[in-house]
């Protein structure tokens, strides 16, 4: 049987009218809560395997221990609202990283253009901008460790345990503030029973992958557990100009573990890891274009005509043929390691003492092409990133089965990041970019090599010093009633410089410097002065604009309160109110001095949640049914804004605060076994977040002709108002085979997502899509040996999952696909 799923037991959209007429005699409720509170990591035991699921009977659902408050919990026992998807189901159905498990969480979702342009969100809210000097509204800790950059969480996930999605502000005990949730990913720790697992898959697109695991003991008193592995896979996308194949994978990874157990009272885990990522991704695919705005009028300077200008045809053609012609091969090089210390103390009374110390790199180097043309306009547009962090979390918690539990304890956290945005211009660049604007006066004879070669350095270099204090307590009034309320004061210091240098191209001195052109009566300016202004024009140097530093610093309170109640041993109920915080960051990017609305520190943003919620279980545990009510409003909302420049003529974006955001709806989650062998998962969500005011927003395209627009009531970027997610699998027995018990298997899933808006520079839609996978298989019943077949995408649906504009086209779009039919074989062994 696989390993069932936790917390929230889902349904969805899909489910039957007799879950949804149990649902509504049930009443409302809420998976809410406050993802934090009392802390007791599980004491481990010398010589004896981690902890399991506990066994169900053979027709009930099974349960699986959390720690999403940091102690170890029944999922329906903890007023969280969470949803937990077990390390046996994970491997089952062969998901092995984010982009694989968001499709089970209908409120997560998770889109990658690329590792450092990574973007989560959580009911509607998370952070889809990516700039160094700002944090994440959804955070990602591994054992207890925070990934500060989301793209250290694209990388194969090794050897898990379960994965918790945490929904709502974590605000009180979770490492860094958070306001819009957390993924808490737990991996498996070593063993002193030996045992080693091995599973290899092939597939078409020439898809390979080996992952091994093996652990035992040292000795009496040392466990050790070491993971590996290898994927390997074709690209999706054909790129006709260059004849590669582009949007590939390839990823390998190691992890190392020690257990240190000398006494009942004492354990240190030691971690060390590492992976390394080398994909000729991601580039988009031409999808349409343009050719008048809104009110009628054509397009001056779309595509079309731009490319007709350099003698160019585009490659527009049905998006899913996959098919590109950029003249650069993408390519992104991603690195990450580090390693990290666990050890808790039991003390006198029952007392647990926690220090968790860690220190991780990641490094980020591409070669992109956005303007995902076949011109030579863009010849390199690349980000290198290097990030490095420290952080360390002492914590005391009293003990289990107090009247009152509680936690204290005290977080640093340091992160210093190296970035350098690199563009560097081909030899189109000029006759590409100038009609319509100000260059165009210009003659090409002097503009293109002007721009021909011609580069730009921004780089910038934040660093973070954080310091927190954070303590939580549950009082249990009597056995039904319990009152949980926390608080964490937050301190923050931030240093940021950044400077842009601009290099390369023919010398400026090889240019005349004798003023004999003339520009206006009586004006005459130098071929030097118009290479410069030429360069000035996609390439700013203003002072004051560049070569800054800058220092932040800010203190502030989150936290919150819950009250559960069990009006039985099957029924919980609870209203929560938790206050999230996300720092204020530093913009280290470009910032116009003629603009009069950009800041260099943007403000903090809160989030204060309000939830009610139910988790039930019916019929003997063969039903289990959690619903959430959810409301949060979110004041200095940051994202990326827009800026009309009245002597250019021109727009541009930038970051700002863009007023308030609410989010708002009601999930379900449910499971059940109605029959022995037979296992139906359901999860659903309807979620309305949308801006309660935001103006001078960016323009949809049709409307990118006005000199401002307004987003006020427009649904949030990255928020489908439905989605949902169902799934079954039936097991059946078919016999001995050498002297072992062989059951069959066949397990399916559907999710959905309505439309959404793709990102917050444009505001283009993607639309609504459903994705199938199934996977058929046999197995011994003490899973030493396990063989399946899988498709996923069933049916081929053809689906975008983000939708952008190209550099320096007006009308112009591009889409990144969703992953056509993919099938495969997949063989496990045990021993």
């Amino acid at each position: 049987m696989r390993e069932k799923f936790a917390a929230a037991p889902r349904s969805s959209l899909l489910i039957s009218k007799t879950i949804g007429l149990l649902l509504a005699s049930t009443a409302f409720a809420s998976t809410c809560a406050f993802a934090a509170a009392t802390t007791e990591p599980a004491q481990p035991q010398k010589k004896t395997k981690p902890a399991e699921i506990a066994v169900a009977s053979p027709a009930q659902i099974e349960e699986i221990v959390v720690t999403a408050r940091k102690r170890s919990e029944k999922s329906q026992d903890v007023p969280v609202a969470l949803t937990v998807l077990g390390g046996k189901h994970l491997q089952d159905v062969g998901a092995v990283n984010i982009r694989d498990i968001y499709r089970e969480v209908p409120t997560l979702q998770v889109t990658i253009p690329n590792a450092r342009n990574t973007t989560l969100n959580i009911r509607g809210l998370g952070s889809g901008i990516a700039n160094d000097g700002l944090e994440n509204a959804v955070g990602v800790f591994v054992d207890g460790v925070y990934y500060a950059r989301p793209g250290s969480a694209t990388f194969d996930l090794l050897d898990l345990e379960r994965v918790e999605v945490l929904r709502g502000p974590q605000g009180t005990v979770f490492g860094k503030n958070t306001t819009a949730g957390a993924l808490n990913i737990t991996t498996s720790k070593p063993s002193f029973k030996p045992q080693t697992t091995v599973d290899v898959s092939a597939g078409n697109y020439n898809y390979k992958q080996v992952r091994a695991t093996t652990t035992g003991p040292v000795n009496d008193v040392l466990a050790y557990r070491f993971s590996v592995n290898k994927t390997t896979r074709d690209g999706f996308v054909d790129n006709v100009r260059l004849g590669v194949d582009q949007n590939d994978y390839n990823d390998i990874g190691f992890r190392g573990q020690i257990l240190y157990v000398p006494n009942d009272n004492f354990d240190l885990r030691v971690t060390a890891d590492y992976d390394k990522q080398r994909n000729h991704c991601c580039i988009g695919v031409l999808k349409d274009h343009l050719t008048t705005y809104s009110n009628g009028a054509p397009f001056a300077n779309g595509i079309l005509s731009r490319s007709a200008a350099i003698g160019y045809t585009p490659l527009f053609v049905d998006p899913f043929e996959r098919k590109t012609d950029s003249d650069v091969a993408i390519l992104n090089k991603t690195n990450q390691h580090g390693f990290s210390a666990e050890a808790n103390w039991g003390v006198g009374g029952g007392y647990t003492l926690t220090s968790i110390t860690a220190y991780r790199e990641w490094a980020f180097d591409p070669t992109n092409d956005w303007d995902y043309l076949g011109a030579s306009i863009l010849a390199a547009n690349n980000t290198v990133s290097h990030q490095s962090q420290f952080s360390q979390e002492l914590r005391i918690a009293s003990p289990k089965g107090e009247k009152l539990e509680y936690v204290g304890g005290l977080y640093y956290f340091w992160q210093h990041i190296k970035s350098d945005n690199i563009n560097t211009f081909g030899s189109d660049a000029f006759k590409y970019i100038s009609p319509g604007t100000a260059l165009a006066a210009i003659p090409s004879a002097l503009g293109t090599p002007a721009l021909t070669g011609f580069t730009t350095d921004d780089h910038a270099e934040p660093k973070t010093n954080s310091y927190a204090a954070f303590g939580q307590g549950t009082y249990h009034v009597d056995d039904q009633l319990s009152l949980t309320a926390g608080l964490r004061y937050t301190w923050e210091n931030k240093t940021a410089s950044f400077i842009r240098t601009n290099s390369g191209g023919v010398p400026l001195s090889a240019f005349s410097s004798v003023p004999n052109i003339q520009i206006a009566p009586s004006v005459f300016v130098s071929q030097q002065y118009l290479v410069a202004a030429v360069r000035n024009g996609v390439a700013p140097t203003a002072a004051g604009a560049t070569d800054f530093t800058q220092e932040h610093s800010e203190g502030a309170l989150s936290g919150g309160t819950s009250l559960n109640y069990k009006f039985t041993d099957d029924l919980l109920g609870y209203v929560s109110f938790n206050r999230g915080y996300k720092s204020g960051g530093i913009n280290v990017a470009y910032i116009s001095p003629s603009n009069p609305n950009a800041k260099r520190v943007l403000d903090p943003e809160t989030a204060n949640s309000y939830e009610i919620g139910l988790k039930s279980e019916w019929f003997n545990n063969r039903l289990r049914l959690n619903t959430a009510l959810f409301w949060e409003d979110v004041k200095n909302y940051q994202s990326t804004a827009m800026w009309y420049n009245s002597a250019t003529g021109t727009t541009t974006s930038y970051l700002a605060n863009v007023g308030k955001v609410r989010s708002r709806g009601i999930e379900i989650d449910a499971q059940a076994v109605p029959i022995e062998g037979l296992t139906i998962t359901t999860a659903g969500a309807f979620t309305d977040a949308k801006y309660l005011s935001f103006e001078s927003a960016p323009c949809t395209l049709e409307d990118s002709y006005k000199t401002s627009c307004s987003a006020t009531g427009k649904q949030v970027p990255g928020a489908p108002r439905w989605s949902g997610y169902v799934g079954a699998e039936y097991e059946w027995p078919l016999g001995d085979l050498l002297s072992r018990n062989v059951h069959a298997y066949v397990s399916g899933d559907y999710n959905y997502k309505s439309p959404a808006q793709s990102g917050t520079s444009n505001y283009t839609w993607v639309g609504a899509y459903g994705v199938a996978n199934l996977r058929v298989g046999t197995r011994f019943v003490d899973r030493s040996l396990d063989v399946s077949l899988w498709a996923n995408n069933l049916f081929d649906e053809k689906y975008y999952t983000a939708i952008g504009t190209l550099s320096f086209n007006e009308g112009a779009t591009a889409a990144f696909l969703g992953d056509p039919r993919t099938v495969g074989i997949t063989v496990r062994t045990t021993f």
